[in-house]
This record gives structure tokens, sequence and C-alpha cells, in this order.
């Protein structure tokens, strides 16, 4: 049976100096908890050391803006795992009759993206003409390496998309997201803890993972909401601005209209605007179930990423609506002992056979 995983963390200068000592479980006071999502960076992550307060190799062993590389260990990886690396952007010491620690505030690697805006060519105006969207990811990460050194890899799938968009003053993150904007249902991009950036399809046949109910799962939360729902949206682009508008009549007879704007000024034609409100509209048309699971660790579950999909199994191999299909994993949070999951359906499929599927085992 798999055991919690244990974590240690190595500490390193911007020019990659090793500095000693290693932060084993010893010191560490809790375990860190680290959130990752599609189409974003990662969540900030706090280790709360043993370290005195007033004596912690301030400069020397431990710095603002220091580089620490965070590692689980457990039997299936007994020299750790990396799960997270990023830069100390706090430090903040404590004193009372029952406290004298520390605690890194550490920021990922996936920052960089929001740090500089880009520039081509001299210019804060990176505009492209026809360009295919896994070459504007491409195009802004190299830019992000140029500054800040080689932090990121890409991995990036081919959508088949292209747009003719000028990114004015943005950031790379910005300018990705802008770009993502227009990937249709099943694409999406995320940032490994080795730097990877991945721009891909959710495989929705071929599940990444089967968890089992009773097993791996130790609770699933379903709620079915239409918060967010939007049936008719406005894109507005260009300097005029122009306004084209795009709805779904099913959607609007089922829902009533929910209607939404957006605008982009980077917009430069109608194909484009069209990619990105049709894009957007069959995102946000359709009831969402959200579901959460919670998953222990007799399964692997540094190995699950968002952006992975999911079957979930009953162990009794009675048929049920609440397990049928597969889910796309969109959120993880992940402390070594457990990992929950946030997921979306692909197939809207979930009945009212929770009690069911948790009480029949």
């Amino acid at each position: 049976m798999s055991t919690a995983a244990r974590f240690f963390a190595k500490v390193y200068t911007l020019a990659g100096t090793f500095r000693a000592p290693v932060i084993d479980e010893s010191l560490l006071l809790g375990v860190p908890t680290i959130v990752r999502e599609i189409n974003k960076p990662a969540g900030s992550v706090e280790l709360n050391l043993a370290y005195p307060f007033d004596n912690f190799g301030y400069s020397t062993a431990i710095d603002v803006g220091n580089l620490v590389k965070v590692y689980a260990v457990n039997e299936n990886n007994k020299t750790g795992l990396l799960v997270y690396q990023g830069f100390i952007e706090e430090i903040d010491g404590t004193f009372s009759a029952n406290s004298n620690t520390v605690t890194l505030r550490i920021f990922p690697i996936d920052a960089l993206m929001d740090r500089s805006l880009w520039k081509s060519g001299g210019s804060y105006i990176v505009t492209y003409a026809a360009g295919d969207v896994d070459t504007i990811f491409s195009d802004a990460i190299d830019a992000m390496n140029l500054i800040y050194g080689t932090y990121f890899t890409k991995n990036l799938g081919n959508p088949g998309l292209t747009l003719n968009q000028t990114f004015t003053r943005q950031t790379h993150l910005a300018a990705m997201n802008a770009a993502a904007k227009s990937l249709v249902d099943g694409w999406y991009w995320r940032i490994r803890a080795n730097g990877q950036v991945d721009l891909a399809q959710f495989n929705d046949s071929t599940p990444t993972h089967s968890l089992t109910v009773g097993k791996d799962i130790d609770t699933i939360h379903v709620v079915k909401s239409a918060l967010n729902l939007k049936n008719k949206l406005v894109v507005s682009w260009g300097a005029g601005p122009t306004d084209t508008e795009y709805s779904d009549a099913t959607s609007i007879t089922n829902y009533g209209q929910r209607m939404a704007l957006i605008s982009d000024s980077g917009i430069n034609d109608l194909a484009t605007a069209n990619t990105k409100g049709n894009g957007q509209l069959g995102q946000l048309k359709n009831i969402i179930t959200k579901t959460e699971i919670i998953v222990n660790a007799q399964y692997p579950i540094e190995t699950i990423l968002p952006g992975d999909t999911v079957k979930i199994q009953n162990v009794t191999n009675n048929t049920s609506q609440m397990v049928t299909g597969v889910l796309r994993v969109l959120r993880t949070e992940y402390n070594g002992a457990t990992c929950s999951l946030h997921l979306g359906d692909i197939l809207d499929n979930f009945g009212n056979e929770l009690g069911l599927l948790l009480n029949d085992q």
C-alpha cells in the first residue's frame, strides 16, 4: 500500500549555484499544497521551516529571489520527483511564546511569464498576420527565455488556427492567454513542474487515469451550474471598434438569453473575431457539471496533471450515470497524501446516483 509522500527542497541562486544545506523533512513544519490549473500559472507555495527567527542563514543560505526546487519522495520516487520550482518572494520570520519559525513564500517559475512586456524587434507592439496559435506561443516562450534564461521548454501541438492579432504592450502571459481564447473546446495549455509548456488536446476517448470509488477515490462532489453560462456574445474588435454578435439558439431556448462582451482591440479582421467569438461560445453555452474528487495515495497521485483525463470506476461494477464517460482534469491540488481533482465533463451525463454509488460498496 502506498503512503503519503515526504518532501524536501533545494535552494539555488539565480545563477544556478546550490546553497547548502538541503531543506529536508525534519525542517518542514507542514506539507506544501501545490495547485495547478489549465490555462494559467501554478499557485504560490509556502514552506514553514523550523529555523530560528533570528538565525537561519539569511543571504548566505536563503535569500529573497533564490530559486527553490521542491521534491516529493515515495515508493515510486525513492530519490525524489520534482513537483514544484519557483522563486522566494517573501521571507516571513515569526517569534512568540509558542513559535520561532521562518516561512518562505514562493512564486512558481510560471510567474516569469507576467513580469516583462513582450518586445520584438525593438518594439513593444507585436503583430501577427495569419499567425498560428502555436507559433505565437512558441515566440512568446522564446522571448521569455532570452530575458530570464531557459526555464521553459516547449511541447506545442498545432490546433490549426491562424490569427491576425496585435499584442500592444502586453506581457508574454497576457499575449498567450489572448491567443488561447481562440482555441476550440478541447484544447488547453499547461505548465509542468519542470517548466515544459504543453499546448494540447484533451484525450476524450482514452482516459489518462482510471480511478475506483472506495479504493483510490475517497470523496466525490458534483454540482450542476449555469452561473457562468453565456449563449450570446458580442466581440468588440479593432480600432473602431466593430461589434460582431455570436449566439446559440438552442441554449437561449433552454436557459434564456445570457449575454457577455469580449473586448479586444488587438483583433485585426473579422475572421479572427469569428474564431474568438465562436470558440468562446462553444465553451460557454452549456450547463457545466463541476465535479471534485479526492484521490488518495494508493494511486500515484503525483502523476495526475491538469489537462489529463479521468474515468471513474465503480467497484461494484453497477451501471451508473455518475461514472459514465471521460472527465477532463481542470485543476489539481496536491499535498502528497491526497490530490483533489476539479473535473469538467465531456458528456453531460451525470445523474442522481451519487448516494447509490457511495453506499453500495
